[in-house]
């Protein structure tokens, strides 16, 4: 590629001390107007090197000595700069090092002579430095080895009172918390069976990994724990690079999809995708180099762990209650209970468990078959349905998709999403989704379209011709055969009796709806205003008598007299409703709506909620909308 060789300028001499005194030798400097870039792309014998990669196509760099293009982003110059400080102890703000405020005045003062000791004439971030990092964290401290703190905000100081409430606004978590806890924290793997087997792998002959980490408006803290654990578990000569993809992080910026640019870059290696907000336990990556180099055309993905938005605790799973991946008819990733039908081939707890979807925040896959599959669908935007268009061609076009139980990640869930999609805002989400039903779910396609009330015909999802050509070239199975084969257990409503919001004829717009904050699988029912497309005031009557939603069933307690939504497998006669022609929905265990022991679904008095009570033909406000098919 052709660029202006004037653009570029090295740090200074060989000893890398005329620009900045800890940069590597071997970057390039491209002083672009207000934004600096910083372009790296290789590892050298014992160091890891960092790259900086930007969402904007029109911004192509080559460096000097590896003419590997990269997109790059002035923003990551000064993260890289940020991860040169941290060796220099004293540099950033205690929040983030997790330091004793008390002491930090002494570390700044010992600043210069710690910088002295790095060696500045080596490529990447030498080894040699490990004791100047951020120092991990005594068992005595908050947060050492994944242990959460747990605030009294009563006790706060007015500054960090102000801290707690701009990180839940900014970034939907506790900030104050993160930037409390060690960055180094090393969450140790503790099942005896994936120790031994992690000891017992030949690291020498595992393929190396360039790790990826796509990320927006990261609060830094998360940014830094996420690479320190990445640093600390090792092992480093299996790691040629980690890679991080900016999508506009700004306020502002526009948002372009990090998936759209950043697999333009040649990575080497297995590619491992990593979200910027995550935690690797020790032993994390050997699993999944192994599994991908058994079967080049497996996507190995590690068990997922979670990291609380509040405490910063993390819940820890062991391999024999490993939940797989599922979907939802709203196109959205569900977490699925172990299944004997997915399991039935493992003899140890080590094997790895056939998934039929994957969460997407890490995995992965050669780079070989990412290139065979078409790495991802260009026309995806911003985030959302990357994951399930994944997922099926991975499964219906020769490959196969694992949850590698010896192989842990800690991944933060926030309360909500910290950013925006752009200016079509949610709109975004659904014209993915469409994308991706319209490649590659086949006649099943037409469930989503019900629960969303849209068509393509309505919206302008842009040209699917090549993702169809791909999928032809491949010679990939129908959607039909992934449902048998890989996901049995699927929902798709097929001969349904009704389907859709269910409406009250007394107070006209007021729907029923399943609310999703209640916790666990036990969910609420309410009476809202109606929303068209609101999945949450989408149910389904079923030709066995169930009203569902996905997985989930809507059951009434005579015990109790309460009425909520539980996971459908194992419940018993209480579950099963009929619609009748008066437009009443009642509780069958009892057979016949005549029954004076029988319930029929009605709306409260303040109409806030539901209630069950004996069935009375003229009553209407147990008179319901509810379409039929």
């Amino acid at each position: 590629m052709e660029h202006n060789s004037r653009a570029f300028s090295r740090f200074g001499s060989r000893e890398c001390n005329g620009y900045f005194p800890a940069a590597p030798c071997d970057m390039v400097y491209y002083p672009g107007g207000d934004h600096g870039m910083l372009v790296r792309g290789f590892n050298q014998q014992s160091h890891l090197a960092f790259t900086s990669i930007m969402a904007f196509p029109s911004r192509l760099f080559v460096s000097k000595k590896r003419t590997r293009q990269v997109i790059v982003s002035g923003l990551l110059l000064t993260l890289f700069f940020t991860v040169m400080e941290y060796f220099c102890l004293g540099l950033s703000t205690p929040e983030y090092l997790g330091y004793d405020r008390d002491s930090v005045g002494q570390k700044n003062a010992d600043c210069g002579t710690k910088r002295e000791a790095i060696s500045p004439s080596i490529s990447g971030i030498p080894l040699s430095v490990e004791s100047k990092w951020s120092r991990k964290a005594r068992s005595t401290q908050n947060g050492f080895q994944g242990k959460g703190l747990a605030l009294n905000l009563t006790r706060l100081s007015e500054k960090d009172k102000l801290i707690y409430k701009i990180g839940y606004e900014t970034h939907k978590v506790n900030q104050l918390v993160s930037d409390m806890i060690p960055l180094r924290r090393e969450i140790p793997l503790e099942i005896p069976e994936c120790q031994h087997f992690v000891e017992t792998l030949r690291t020498s002959d595992l393929p190396t990994a360039s790790i990826v980490m796509p990320m927006h408006n990261e609060m830094w803290s998360t940014l830094m724990r996420t690479v320190f654990s990445i640093l600390d578990a090792g092992p480093y000569h299996l790691i040629q690079e980690i890679v991080f993809v900016d999508d506009a992080s700004t306020n502002d910026g526009n948002r372009f999809g990090w998936w759209m640019s950043s697999f333009q870059h040649m990575f080497r290696g297995v590619i491992v995708v990593l979200d910027a907000h995550c935690e690797v336990h020790k032993g994390w990556l050997e699993p999944l180099l192994h599994r991908v180099q058994q079967d080049d055309r497996v996507v190995a993905i590690p068990d997922i762990n979670e990291i609380n938005f509040d405490t910063y605790e993390v819940s820890f799973t062991n391999s024999s209650s490993v939940a797989v991946g599922g979907l939802t008819m709203d196109m959205l990733y569900s977490w699925q209970g172990r299944r004997a039908d997915l399991g039935r081939h493992r003899q140890a707890v080590t094997d790895p468990i056939p998934t039929p979807t994957h969460l997407g925040c890490c995995f992965a896959v050669s780079r070989r078959n990412f290139e065979r599959l078409g790495r991802y669908d260009t026309g995806l935007k911003i985030w959302g349905c990357e994951n399930q268009e994944l997922s099926f061609k991975v499964w219906m076009c020769g490959g196969r998709l694992e949850i590698i139980p010896c192989s842990h990640v800690a991944h933060l869930y926030r309360k909500s999403f910290p950013y925006t999609w752009g200016k079509n805002s949610g709109f975004t989400h659904i014209q993915n989704c469409m994308r991706v039903a319209e490649v590659w779910m086949d006649d099943y396609k037409q469930f989503y379209y019900d629960r969303i009330g849209l068509t393509p015909e309505k919206v302008n999802i842009g040209s699917i011709s090549a993702q169809k050509t791909l999928r032809s070239s491949l010679q990939c199975r129908s959607f039909h055969w992934y449902v048998q084969e890989v996901y049995p257990s699927l929902f798709a409503p097929f001969n349904s009796t009704a389907m859709g919001s269910i409406s009250s004829r007394a107070v006209p717009a007021s729907c029923l709806q399943m609310e999703s904050h209640s916790s666990g699988w036990k969910k609420e029912l309410s009476i809202q205003r109606c929303y068209a497309g609101d999945n949450r005031q989408y149910f389904v009557l079923t030709s066995t008598g169930q009203i569902r939603r996905d997985e989930e069933c809507v059951v009434y307690s005579a015990e109790t007299g309460s009425i909520t939504t539980q996971w459908c497998e194992g419940i018993r006669d209480q579950s099963h409703w009929i619609y009748t022609k008066e437009n009443m929905i009642a509780s069958v265990s009892t057979n016949l709506i005549r029954n004076s022991h029988n319930r029929c679904m009605s709306l409260s008095h303040d109409n806030r909620s539901v209630d069950m009570k004996p069935c009375k033909r003229r009553d209407s406000r147990q008179k319901w909308h509810w379409p039929r098919k």
